[in-house]
């Protein structure tokens, strides 16, 4: 990588998503909570997941401070970015109780 990244100004998104069971289902497995930081100080990504009887509540939080990247720093960026979508798209498995 030879340029900067250039973000424009600091990106803070979080999504807190609540889902209600289908009726004769219930949770088998979900993904562990988890939480990394890039640079100390420069991002943050977290995810909690949390089953409760017939419904999960899931809390995902990215913020990301820094807002321009030097090439020297791209690869922790881009890591950073690799674990928080990996994350992201773990699957939550379900089994029937009928």
């Amino acid at each position: 990588r030879e340029y900067p990244i250039d973000l424009i100004y600091p990106r803070n998104t979080k999504y807190r998503i609540n889902i209600n069971l289908p009726e004769g289902y219930e949770v088998d497995t979900v993904p562990e909570n988890s939480k990394f930081v890039l640079n100390t100080s420069e991002g943050e990504f977290s995810y909690v997941i949390t089953p409760n009887g017939k419904m999960i509540q899931l809390v995902v939080n990215s913020d990301i401070n820094n807002t321009l990247i030097l090439p020297k720093g791209y690869p922790e960026f881009k890591k950073f970015i690799e674990l928080s979508e990996e994350k992201k798209s773990e699957k939550v498995v379900l089994r029937k109780t009928m």
